[in-house]
């Protein structure tokens, strides 16, 4: 029988001052967004051919086409940049998240946030993050887009508009960006948080419930997300694949008009049940490895 005293020497405990432990946000945050970028990259694809186009086609269609023409692996086209960028993303977006948190806890005084003001948090780590999201996204759908080209790989994609159209090539779409991560962060971890708190206080004795609690409200979580936020997506992805010279529009407005005008409102809402079928998996998986890491981290620090 292992003695209480050998199994307390056998166990691994990390200070409260190290590395791991100070950062834990960003690096549990690293691996939900590696489970956001490798699960969602063939959602991502469909929706962004289905927003960019110009004829009426929908999902089964589109991915028929791509799977004939370019080959299953069109599928994941530009995943290389998601999966290492998109880790640093979710990081950002978790760590400054909390961070956030932590700030207007020690300034109110109190362990719980009311639901807005934690909502708020979300808007701004949404905003931070955007620095990294818009270029890695422009550059992403770009490579989803093309059927032929030189740009193979995010690498060389990035370095070519950075060649010919400087920084503010590669930040093509940032404003616009902006306009949907912001409110759609504050919707994202608002739901979150609301459904995680509800979960874990109503069926605070159901520890399988309790513990499966990040993957139900990570997928209302993502839902929400995209439910108020999609046709400020779409306009982003018409302007991230527009021409950089002679394009076709001439800002945000612009595209909203001629998109509307064009197409019908209905084109903005191209591709929304795509994004939905990929919110649900996408986030679950992600809020379950973030708070998973998080709590794995915490439970061998030494305090």
């Amino acid at each position: 029988m292992t003695s209480p005293q050998y199994k307390h020497q056998t166990t691994f405990y990390l200070s409260q001052y190290c590395f791991l432990y100070q950062y834990r946000d960003y690096i549990a945050g690293c691996f939900g967004g590696f489970a956001q970028a490798l699960i969602g990259q063939p959602f991502d694809t469909i929706k962004v051919r289905l927003q960019s186009s110009l004829i009426k086609i929908n999902a089964a269609e589109t991915i028929k086409n791509l799977i004939k023409n370019e080959g299953p692996l069109a599928l994941y086209k530009g995943v290389g940049s998601p999966l290492i960028c998109m880790s640093g993303v979710v990081s950002i977006q978790f760590g400054v998240f909390q961070n956030t948190i932590n700030t207007f806890q020690k300034i109110q005084e109190i362990k719980n946030l009311p639901i807005y003001q934690t909502a708020i948090c979300g808007a701004i780590s949404g905003a931070v993050a955007c620095i990294v999201l818009a270029p890695m996204e422009h550059i992403r759908i770009r490579l989803q887009v093309m059927k032929d080209s030189n740009n193979k790989s995010a690498i060389s994609a990035f370095s070519n508009i950075f060649k010919q159209y400087g920084i503010k090539g590669v930040y093509k779409g940032f404003f616009i960006t902006l306009m949907r991560e912001t409110p759609a962060m504050f919707i994202y971890f608002g739901i979150y948080t609301k459904l995680l708190r509800d979960i874990t206080q109503k069926y605070s004795e159901n520890q399988v419930l309790v513990s499966l609690s990040p993957l139900f409200a990570g997928a209302f979580a993502g839902i929400g997300y995209w439910s108020f936020t999609y046709p400020i997506d779409t306009i982003k992805s018409k302007i991230q694949t527009d021409n950089f010279v002679g394009g076709k529009y001439k800002g945000t407005i612009d595209c909203f008009r001629q998109t509307i005008n064009q197409q019908g409102t209905a084109q903005l809402f191209k591709g929304f049940g795509v994004a939905n079928m990929r919110a649900v998996p996408v986030n679950a998986a992600s809020f379950f490895l973030y708070e998973n890491v998080k709590k794995t981290i915490e439970s061998h620090t030494q305090y």
